[in-house]
């Protein structure tokens, strides 16, 4: 998002540059060099010989895609060097460093700090902190934030979703949200009164008898990517789990970590989701478990795993992290 912002800004003065300046310019000189036959001034040729370079560039940028490719190039190699060692952000579940209370986690029972205490001993040249969520847009460096809490996440507005509207605007920049485990924004927490609720609104409406209506309900999750929409089946499924020979490619091994080749899993996505990128999926094909999905210059990454105990959904969950992390160092 930042880097086609600026493209733009570029562009937009190209433009400006080409029309109210070189375009002026050159019909003055084509006058000027018609002029010179009769007067004898080849120094005219010069100034023409000058310019047409700036009229070259000028037009590449406002009409063309070479400078576009270049900056997006740039832009990649940047962020590709960024994640060799990423500033990672594990929410506390506070909204600010005030003494609210942070959400209960859902479909987990890893408590925040262990996910920053793991998280250092992988990856000892990591920069990972745990902080509220406010930390998001204050800090312009966070590469990943990783919210702990499974199916609920800490929002200030209740009902508003102004901080969710701001991990929307995080991840569109750029950045990489990682949701542990569960449906994604399913229920909302507000620190300060310590009260959750289901996270979205009503939908469509239906008459189910007469003067009886029923709305469905959408989760907050579809509002931003309306076609992410997990397995609802109500319990949590032991499965068999794997890797394409090129998921381990580029993502190293998942399915091998914790309990090898099993988890148990919970709120998985169908294969077919379009734009899902898959890094772990169920042994018949049938289920992303953990999956990526792009937005704006950024990824949402989801973990439809039950965290638990020793089940290894833990490690899994840990692998991928790291794994997203080689995967942007190589990412072209």
């Amino acid at each position: 998002m930042r880097k086609e912002i600026r493209f733009n800004r570029f562009r937009i003065l190209a433009e400006r540059l080409l029309l109210l300046v070189l375009a002026p310019a050159l019909i003055t000189l084509a006058i000027s060099i018609l002029q010179s036959f009769e007067t004898g001034r080849s120094y005219i040729w010069y100034v023409f010989a000058a310019t047409i370079p700036l009229v070259a560039i000028a037009y590449a940028l406002a009409y063309t895609s070479i400078f576009e490719e270049y900056l997006h190039a740039r832009h990649q190699k940047r962020r590709a060097q960024r994640f060799r060692k990423p500033c990672v952000l594990v929410l506390d579940g506070r909204i600010e460093n005030d003494s609210g209370s942070p959400p209960q986690p859902i479909y987990t029972d890893r408590i925040p700090q262990q996910w920053v205490q793991s998280l250092r001993g992988n990856h000892p040249s990591w920069k990972v902190r745990n902080a509220p969520v406010c930390r998001i847009w204050e800090l312009s460096n966070i590469d990943i934030v990783i919210n702990p809490f499974g199916e609920t996440y800490p929002e200030e507005e209740p009902g508003l979703y102004s901080t969710f509207s701001a991990v929307r605007r995080y991840v569109f920049a750029g950045g990489v949200w990682v949701n542990v485990a569960g449906f994604p924004f399913y229920y909302q927490h507000n620190p300060a009164t310590n009260t959750s609720h289901l996270a979205g609104r009503a939908g469509q409406a239906r008459e189910e008898q007469p003067g009886l209506w029923t709305y469905d309900w959408v989760p907050l999750i579809q509002d931003a990517l309306p076609f992410v929409v997990p397995d609802m089946g109500p319990s949590v499924a032991s499965c068999l789990v794997k890797q394409t020979p090129g998921e381990i490619e580029q993502f190293g091994d998942i399915a091998g970590k914790g309990i090898p080749s099993r988890a148990d899993v919970f709120r998985a996505y169908p294969v077919e989701t379009r734009q899902m990128q898959s890094l772990l999926r169920t042994d018949d094909d049938r289920r992303i478990v953990i999956g990526s999905v792009k937005y704006g210059d950024g990824f949402f990454l989801f973990v439809g795993l039950n965290i638990r105990g020793s089940n290894g959904g833990f490690e899994k969950a840990l692998a991928a992290i790291g794994g997203w992390a080689a995967y942007e160092t190589r990412a072209k």
